[in-house]
Formats: structure tokens, sequence, C-alpha cells
């Protein structure tokens, strides 16, 4: 039979249930966030940094686009009032 320390028998040691607390301290969670804000910080920046330059350097564009606009303008212009010589300065 295997002994433990203090030379009891395995029947014989009695081991403590854990204790688990069921309420969580506030406080205590936002000071260990505000401890660690530079380096919560600091992940934060690199994630947005590495995302930044996976979106320029190995992405595709998806849409891509190119506009010619062209306006074609009479040499006259013609009204009830008379016929205008363009462009009018």
């Amino acid at each position: 039979m295997r002994k433990f320390p203090g030379g009891k028998k395995m029947s014989e040691v009695q081991t403590d249930p854990q204790k688990y607390e069921d309420e969580i301290d506030l406080r205590e969670l936002f000071q260990v966030l505000w401890e660690n804000k530079y380096r919560i910080l600091a992940g934060t920046l690199l994630v947005a940094l590495l995302t930044g330059l996976v979106s320029i350097f190995l992405l595709t564009p998806v849409y891509q686009t190119k506009l010619d606009l062209v306006i074609s303008m009479p040499e006259q212009y013609h009204t009830r009032y008379g016929d205008y010589k363009l462009p009018i300065s």
C-alpha cells in the first residue's frame, strides 16, 4: 500500500474539499487590468499593426473601378432669345 508523508496510509489521509468563491471581486479585477494596462495596450497595437500590414501587402483588392467623364458641349446654343456661341465669357 502506498504511504503518504507522515507515514499515513491512503485511507487515513483526509483531503479538504476545494473551496470555491462564488463571488467576483470587481475591484480586484479592475486592479489586475490596471496593473497590466501597458501589456494590454501593446498587444492591441501589435494586433492592429499586423492586421494593417496584412491588409496592405497580402490581400488583393476586391473592387477596382475606373471612370472617364467626357462632357461634350455644342459650339452654338440655340434659345428662343437667340443663338449663342459657346463658351460664353
